[in-house]
Formats: structure tokens, C-alpha cells, sequence
């Protein structure tokens, strides 16, 4: 079992079968965010497996892996902790992405 995991189930903040589910996620990163999003209740477990099944163990640069990669970077950062600069861009990207999205 990942390192990252054991004081989570020992505190019972994380449901044994959430923690079997995240032994398939092999990159760091993106662990550490998806623990994040369940001990903060934003991923259940049917959403971490459909989140996370395609995503590889090394990023193949695919749309799926990297769209994963950045919303588990997002939820696991602070916007606060960004330089003022990059907070602006990000704001600007956001709304971008919002725009996308919403047309669909």
C-alpha cells in the first residue's frame, strides 16, 4: 500500500476500499490530489475509478491523462500560493475553460 495512505485509514477518514483503489494510481502527484478531493468529500469512490482508471502510471501526454493530471493539481494547490502575475493568467484560463465547457 502507497506510503501516503496508512494515517488516513488508521483515522478512518478513508474507507478501506478507497485506499485498495488508489494502489492503482502510481504517480505521486496525482495520489496525494485525488486523497485530497476523498478526504475532503469532492471524489467518491465510483468517481476515482472513472478519474483515474485511464490515467497511465507515466504520462503519455494524452488529453485524458493530462485533463486528470491539472484538476488533481488544482484541487491540491492553493490559488493563494501562486504569484499574483499567475493568479491573473489562471483567472483568464478559467474563464476560457468555463466558456468551453458551458457550450456543451
Amino acid at each position: 500500500m502507497p506510503e501516503d495512505l496508512p494515517s488516513a485509514l488508521e483515522t478512518q477518514e478513508l474507507p478501506f476500499t478507497l485506499a485498495l483503489e488508489f494502489r492503482r494510481i502510481k504517480d505521486m502527484n496525482l495520489r496525494q490530489g485525488a486523497l485530497k478531493q476523498v478526504l475532503a468529500g469532492y471524489l467518491s469512490l465510483e468517481d476515482l475509478r472513472t478519474q483515474h482508471k485511464s490515467v497511465p502510471a507515466k504520462s503519455s501526454g494524452t488529453l485524458s491523462s493530462q485533463w486528470a493530471k491539472v484538476g488533481c493539481r488544482m484541487n491540491s494547490q492553493s490559488l493563494s500560493a501562486l504569484p499574483e502575475s499567475s493568479q491573473a493568467e489562471v483567472a483568464q484560463l478559467l474563464t476560457r475553460l468555463e466558456k468551453l465547457l458551458k457550450d456543451k
